[in-house]
C-alpha cells in the first residue's frame, strides 16, 4: 500500500467522532501536534486507509465519520 493511501486521524471518544486528519503535518512532531491536548482529554489515533481510486473524506470537529479500514494505534 502506498503512503498516499494511508493517513492518521484523531478520534474523539467523548464526542464519538472522527475529529481531524493530520495531512500536511507529516514532518511535524506529534508532541507539537498534540501539545495543547489536556491530560484528561481522551482520544485515539487511527490509521485510515483507502484504495488508490478513492479519496479521503474530510472531517470537521464534532462531526461523525465512518470507521472502515482503520487500525487503532495506542497513544
Amino acid at each position: 500500500m502506498s503512503r498516499e493511501c494511508v493517513r492518521m486521524v484523531k478520534y474523539d471518544e467523548y464526542q464519538d467522532s472522527l475529529e481531524c486528519s493530520f495531512e500536511g503535518e507529516e514532518d511535524t512532531p506529534m508532541e507539537t501536534l498534540l501539545g495543547s491536548v489536556k491530560q484528561n482529554y481522551s482520544f485515539d489515533l487511527l490509521l485510515e486507509t483507502r484504495r488508490p481510486e478513492q479519496t479521503f473524506q474530510q472531517y470537521k470537529p464534532g462531526g461523525t465519520g465512518c470507521c472502515r479500514g482503520v487500525v487503532v494505534l495506542p497513544c
